[in-house]
């Protein structure tokens, strides 16, 4: 961890006590729902609440917020158990909670998904989000409307946002849900989880779904226990099944996936904050990523800015994008009878449907090549069926890449060609923008 970690958190079993380490994006905003009462002498909660807790003025009932007319599904505080269950821990299993907030009348409220008041912040994550929001605006540190201009002249500029947009103040601090989805990811998963940890935007909610790894991934998982806020580990149906398994836990009014083996630059979540804020009518947001092979930069990916280009491939990564969870409760989540490419389905029915889509010119991402969906033959096809779906046309270009995407890795394993091959390093330098 890059923050000092002497002082993690701990556990004193005589008082029933957790202390939580707040230097970290996903401990500085943390709610503390749940009283002493609920908890055992572990600071852990009973097994007899865990599917009982109701909080009306949350809009939890018996340990779920029920879906509204017109939404698609439930959101859970909690997993029921599935198949081969390992484990099951993070922050909520200790009673601490995430939400969004919102600046009106003269003080911070907790809010929830529609952004209705629930009641005010407690006092040490007014003082929390003062701190963060004078670092954003330091030339209104003695005023509380955080209207920062200059600050977003410069960032609305460099992201090439339209010049039409109105200078906003920053009275909203939405929750934004990361999830990573994650089996036998033990080379890589604690990098991606301190790139998650150390985001300087502070409210960030972090679920980790294991599909019940062999390796130390549930070791490494563990060491973070008290900065992750939810996560377990049993067999699932695919990593879209996984993926659907953490939207349904999602407490943010924003959600966004990093890869096992990705991780973020430092400020991604607060570039999408900035972004968002001066273009608050957006439904998804993404930018651009670095793209590594190993821990090689083969290139960097700039995504188009045209978003109807979108209905010819899919024009950037996943992980660069986050999306409004509104976005998944109206439309309903992955379709699974796509094992590869129900992310660019996805965005596809959200672009159909009129959602709109918003370009920052930042580096958000640094992605690995090699993963799960660079199974380029059987993406190939997958996307061959979406485009069926939606009547969407085959480009000559799209043909010419997936040729390429098919051969290049056949040569590379039939040659047993190694990372710092002639090939990889003509691959590096040629920088192709996908």
């Amino acid at each position: 961890m890059k923050n000092n970690t002497n002082n993690q958190s701990t556990t004193n079993n005589q008082e029933s006590l957790i202390t939580i380490n707040s230097n970290f994006s996903t401990t500085k905003l943390h709610y503390k729902l749940l009283d002493e009462k609920y908890l055992d002498e572990n600071g852990k909660l009973k097994e007899n609440y865990k599917f009982k807790l109701r909080f009306p003025e949350f809009g939890i009932i018996d340990s779920k917020i029920p879906a509204k007319e017109g939404e698609k599904f439930d959101t859970y505080l909690f997993l029921p158990e599935g198949e081969g269950r390992k484990g099951e821990g993070g922050l909520r299993t200790k009673g601490y909670f995430k939400f969004s907030y919102m600046w009106n009348e003269g003080k911070w409220w907790i809010v929830d998904f529609d952004g209705n008041l629930i009641k005010p912040v407690p006092e040490e994550i007014k003082n929390s989000i003062h701190t963060y929001m004078n670092a954003l605006s330091p030339k209104n540190q003695h005023t509380e409307s955080y209207n920062s201009k200059s600050i977003l002249q410069s960032t609305i500029q460099s992201n090439n946002l339209t010049s039409n947009i109105q200078h906003p103040t920053f009275n909203k601090l939405p929750l934004i849900t990361v999830i990573t989805v994650v089996f036998n990811g033990e080379k890589y998963l604690e990098q991606t989880i301190q790139s998650v940890i150390n985001q300087t935007y502070p409210n960030v909610e972090y679920i980790i779904i294991d599909g019940g790894s062999t390796d130390g991934t549930l070791d490494i998982i563990k060491k973070y226990e008290d900065y992750i806020d939810y996560w377990i580990s049993e067999k699932d149906k695919g990593i879209y099944d996984a993926m659907n398994k953490g939207i349904t836990l999602a407490f943010g009014s924003w959600l966004g996936f990093l890869g096992s083996d990705d991780f973020f630059e430092n400020n991604a979540l607060t570039n999408y904050y900035i972004s968002y804020c001066s273009n608050i009518e957006c439904d998804i947001i993404y930018g651009n990523s670095r793209v590594l092979f190993g821990d090689k930069v083969l290139y960097y990916r700039k995504s188009d800015h045209q978003i109807d280009h979108i209905k010819k491939d899919f024009i950037f990564f996943h992980p660069d994008s986050i999306a409004k969870i509104k976005v998944y409760k109206e439309l309903g989540m992955y379709d699974t009878n796509f094992k590869l490419a129900a992310d660019y389905e996805f965005f596809l029915r959200a672009y159909f449907n009129g959602y709109k889509f918003l370009k920052i010119d930042k580096t958000i991402v640094n992605f690995r090549v090699g993963g799960f969906s660079s199974n380029y033959k059987k993406a190939f096809y997958e996307k061959i069926k979406i485009y069926k779906k939606y009547k969407s046309k085959l480009t000559f270009m799209f043909l010419i890449y997936s040729v390429y995407a098919l051969i290049i890795p056949y040569i590379k394993d039939k040659l047993k060609i190694k990372e710092d091959s002639k090939l990889l390093r003509l691959y590096r330098e040629a920088k192709y923008d996908m």
